[in-house]
Parts: structure tokens; C-alpha cells; sequence
């Protein structure tokens, strides 16, 4: 009777040998930072829904407004958006797909490169994905922590495909196959509204960490914490990253309400009923919908809606519209809508009319309407200022019996 030969350390076989076990064990650990990161995002969600709740019916938007990534105001010098939006999501559903894919992924990538080197690579893909969505360009805002999530899943290849030329078919499969077709079924999944750019930035920042980095393959305890005590630099790294993140936080908190800094509209000229009216050159535009208050279709020339007695209007950035049409489509035109249309005329400034609704009068019977979120209204009367004629250059006649009193809604 023959025994079968004992691998030699550091053979590849003995290699295969280790690697498998690691992967088996390793989704059974806990890990030592990856609760306190699932705990982030849940409080972090938590915060979003009970403070909206709390500062009353645009509580929810003002703190998207505050801390989502709105990409016009990162480059404005609201940095702190490349953090605060990974603590912000859509809805419940959206936050739990997050959460469960982090603390799935982030057992083996904690276990093989330790706590301080999975934070680090953490945020990293949080920044990088920011990065990568700024390419969008424009105002939009988007939000959740998917970037980040997908660059620890792209360390995890990462680590597989740095450690090829050491691994067997069985083990490439498991170690680069596998995270490979996850990662570019992930990419394709999603609507409309998907973030591509953030995730495919959030993969780079993640893959090129789990390439760069050192794993070691230890359990994740805290025996083994101690064996591995990060470099010097690592642990001031991610201790500078927490602080970082700290300071977002409270800038976030403080901008709360605050008007976002955007930038002025291009303007073109649209000439109708012998007005010269200006209008915003690069918004999208259309006919608006009336039992949906959509833009509905792609106008070229929004003289025709008008001509044809629609309403022209445009997809402001971020949310809401710009409508165009005649008064007695878009007013009830009682005392409160003459005062209102009145006192616009008189100072050349747009004039709110009742909650998420700003009006100017136009000519002898069109006006300008914004409907947008409350907490928008400031940013979208700074920035749609340069497209209102001159104050007075409109023909508001009040009614018999109508006080030139305005009273503020």
C-alpha cells in the first residue's frame, strides 16, 4: 500500500489546497469592519427617511438636494457629495440590495486583504465613481451606494486575477470566472435611471485596489487582526478617510435648504406674435401633457405648441418644468393670479404664485410658469432670471374690484 504524496509548502498544489479551504470558510465570517459598514448604510437610510418625514412635505428633497451627487455643483466646489450620496437611496428596495450585496461580497474581501484595506478600497470606488459620473454632465442628481458596493465586488477579481499564475481551472473559475460574469451582469442590469457611468467608475477604483494590494489570507478575528496590523500608511489613510467622511457629514447637514450653486442657462431667442422671447437653448423640449404634467414629445421649435394653442415647455435639470402658454390655459386667472402676475410685472422678478409654482407675465396674454419642488425654486428663479423681458414690458390689466395688494402664498 502506497501513501499518497503530502504537498510540499508552497507548491502549487498545496496552493490549490489553501485557497480552497479559504473559500469555503470565508463566507461564514463575520469580519470585523463589514458590520459596522452594513450598519452605515442602514443608518444612513434611516436618517434619510426620518429627517424627510420630520421637516415636513419637501423634507425628503431637501436632503437629496444637500447630499445627493449632483455633478454642476461637485464641479462648483460641493465636494462633499462624493460622500454624502453613497448614505442616501432612491426607496427601501434600493438601500436592501446594497446592503445584501456588501455584506455578501465583503466577507471574502475582508478576509483576504483586512478591515483597514477593505475600508480603504470602500471608499476609493465611492470617489472614483463620482468621478466617472461627472462625465454625464449637466445638473441631475443620483444617489446610492452601488458605486462603492460594485468596487468591492471588482477587488475581489482583482484578487483573482492576481493570483492566476498561481491557480488551477477549478480555482480561476471560482476566483475571476464567477466575480467576472457577476460584475458585467450587474453593469447590464437596470432602467433608466440606472447609473451606469458611477458603477463602471465604482468597478475601475475597485479592481485596480484589488490588483495593487497585498492580500494574506488570514480569518477575519481578532486574533488575526492583530497578526496582520496594517502598515503605517494604511492605518493613516483610512483614519484621514474617516475624517473625511466626518466633515462631509456635517457639510451636508449644514447646506440643508440652501440654494444649489448651478450655473446660468444658455439662452436662444424664439420669436412669436411679434415678441422676441427668450427660452433655454439646450433643455429638452416639448408639448406639455396636461393630465400628466409631462413634456411630451421633442420640440425643435416651441412656436408651434404656442401657435397651435399648447404649451411649450422644458425638462428643467434636476426635476421639474418651465411651461410657456397662454394665461388662460395655465391660470384660473382669479384675483390671487392677477395680483401675482401684477407684482412680477412690476418688479422683474419671478413671483411664487402658491407652493412649487413661480410665475412672470409675458406680452399681452402668455406668461412663464415654473412647477417644481419647493426647495428647487430658489436655485431655478436664480438661474432662469436672464430669460424674463424687462419689468413693465408685459400687459397685466386688473380686474375691476381686484386690489393691486399681493398677498404671498
Amino acid at each position: 500500500m502506497t501513501q499518497a504524496p503530502v504537498p510540499l509548502p508552497g507548491s502549487r498544489a498545496a496552493t490549490q489546497l489553501a485557497l480552497q479551504g479559504w473559500l469555503r470558510d470565508v463566507f461564514g465570517q463575520r469580519g470585523l469592519l463589514l458590520p459596522w459598514l452594513v450598519a452605515m448604510l442602514v443608518l444612513g437610510g434611516t436618517v434619510q427617511w426620518s429627517l424627510g418625514a420630520w421637516l415636513g412635505d419637501w423634507g425628503e428633497t431637501e436632503i437629496l438636494l444637500a447630499g445627493a451627487y449632483i455633478g454642476d455643483a461637485v464641479l462648483r466646489g460641493q465636494w462633499w457629495r462624493l460622500v454624502t450620496w453613497t448614505f442616501l437611496h432612491a426607496d427601501a428596495a434600493h438601500l436592501i440590495v446594497n446592503v445584501a450585496m456588501l455584506a455578501v461580497i465583503g466577507r471574502p474581501v475582508e478576509a483576504a486583504y483586512g478591515s483597514a484595506r477593505l475600508w480603504l478600497i470602500y471608499w476609493a470606488s465611492a470617489f472614483a465613481a463620482g468621478i466617472a459620473a461627472l462625465g454625464h454632465g449637466g445638473a441631475w442628481w443620483s444617489v446610492g451606494s452601488s458605486g462603492a458596493v460594485f468596487g468591492v465586488l471588482a477587488a475581489l477579481l482583482g484578487l483573482g486575477i492576481k493570483l492566476v499564475p498561481r491557480l488551477g481551472g477549478q480555482l480561476r473559475w471560482r476566483m475571476v470566472g464567477v466575480p467576472a460574469l457577476l460584475l458585467v451582469f450587474l453593469l447590464a442590469l437596470g432602467s433608466e435611471a440606472t447609473d451606469r457611468l458611477a458603477h463602471a467608475g465604482g468597478c475601475l477604483g475597485g479592481l485596480l485596489l484589488g490588483v495593487a494590494l497585498h492580500p494574506q489570507f488570514l480569518p477575519v478575528t481578532a486574533l488575526a487582526a492583530r497578526q496582520r496590523r496594517a502598515a503605517g500608511w494604511v492605518r493613516g489613510l483610512g483614519y484621514a478617510i474617516g475624517g473625511v467622511v466626518l466633515a462631509a457629514l456635517v457639510l451636508g447637514a449644514l447646506h440643508l435648504g440652501r440654494p444649489l450653486p448651478l450655473g446660468p442657462m444658455a439662452l436662444e431667442t424664439l420669436h412669436y406674435d411679434g415678441l422676441a422671447l427668450r427660452v433655454p437653448a439646450l433643455l429638452r423640449r416639448g408639448a406639455l401633457s396636461p393630465g400628466s404634467r409631462r413634456c411630451a414629445g421633442e420640440l425643435t421649435d416651441p412656436a408651434w405648441a404656442l401657435r397651435t394653442r399648447r404649451q411649450a415647455c422644458f425638462a428643467l435639470p434636476i426635476e421639474g418644468l418651465l411651461i410657456l402658454g397662454r394665461r388662460d390655459q395655465q391660470f384660473s386667472l382669479d384675483g390671487d393670479d392677477y395680483r401675482a402676475l401684477d407684482r412680477a410685472n412690476r418688479s422683474g422678478q419671478w413671483v411664487q404664485r402658491q407652493s412649487g409654482v413661480l410665475v412672470y407675465p409675458l406680452g399681452s396674454d402668455l406668461a412663464w410658469v415654473i412647477a417644481a419642488p419647493q426647495p428647487l425654486l430658489q436655485t431655478y428663479a436664480k438661474i432662469l432670471q436672464s430669460l424674463l423681458p424687462p419689468a413693465g414690458s408685459a400687459s397685466v390689466a386688473l380686474p375691476v374690484g381686484v386690489s393691486a395688494v399681493v398677498v404671498d402664498h
